[in-house]
């Protein structure tokens, strides 16, 4: 699980980094590209994810993770400081011991199906990559001066997929 946490940590710190360069402004601006939501919404959306997982996982002896339910702060897609601040506090939190493999159960669409806390972390850097994916996109559209790593919005299966094509 260290792997893993270690993982998810260094993908939040790159989001971290990018956010920082953004004015509150640059943050909450809709997107033509993105349909009028703003990079700020994005971020806010996988803040949510980690934060609904955490929470639920901190106060509950059987925890029901519900990701269609989680509390929706507004804050989050609006003031860049408050984003970066409530990355860090993930990765903080990550980085606590957690019983390994504690059994879930998450709820979606109505049905309940059993899972762990490891793979719900995995799910949810999945689900960062994806979102930061779409995010390098918006970002060339508000700053396209920001230097994004090469692996931003990347996967971990793309980039050993392409390392193995180059050799």
């Amino acid at each position: 699980m260290q792997f893993l946490v270690s993982s998810i940590c260094h993908t939040l710190n790159e989001l971290e980094r990018v956010v920082i360069q953004l004015t509150p402004e640059q943050f909450a601006r809709p997107l033509d590209i993105f349909s009028g939501s703003s990079v700020g919404m994005h971020t806010r959306h996988i803040i949510e994810f980690y934060d609904c997982l955490l929470w639920e996982c901190s106060n509950s002896n059987a925890p029901n993770i519900n990701y269609e339910k989680r509390r929706r702060d507004l804050t989050l897609q609006s003031d860049p400081l408050a984003a970066v601040t409530s990355l860090a506090t993930i990765c903080n939190e990550l980085k606590q011991k957690r019983p390994e493999n504690q059994m879930l159960s998450l709820e979606a669409e109505g049905q309940v199906i059993v899972t762990s806390f490891e793979r719900e972390l995995l799910y949810n850097l999945e689900h960062t990559i994806h979102h930061m994916a779409t995010l390098r996109i918006g970002l060339y559209v508000i700053r396209p001066d920001i230097r994004l790593s090469a692996r931003f919005g990347v996967a971990a299966s793309t980039i050993k997929a392409h390392e193995a094509n180059i050799k």
